[in-house]
């Protein structure tokens, strides 16, 4: 058949929570000085095609961005504004 399954060692919701962990982690991680990710909310909720996770956050990218470009912008530029709607395994993510 053209389509085939992989086994994999752990269930589905495991692998929800890992893969919520390791974002949480690389956020965690890619936090110093002038560049963090700053979380305005993180809550539960549900609509006509199911319930998940709302999250909206700030990411500040401060001096992960290449030196000519941060000197070029204000730091008004330098925040992305993003809002997800996380329904696993669907997740619709854009930007404010």
């Amino acid at each position: 058949s053209l389509y085939s399954r992989v086994p994999m060692p752990f269930t589905l919701d495991e692998y929800r929570r890992g893969q919520l962990y390791s974002t949480n982690q690389m956020s965690r991680e890619n936090t110093d000085g002038d560049s963090a990710v700053e979380i305005l909310a993180n809550e539960p909720f549900s609509n006509e095609r199911g319930t998940g996770q709302f999250t909206h956050k700030l990411v500040h990218c401060g001096s992960k961005l290449p030196r000519a470009i941060d000197m070029m912008l204000p730091s008004s530029y330098k925040i992305i504004d993003e809002v997800s709607w996380n329904m696993y395994p669907h997740c619709r993510t854009g930007t404010n």
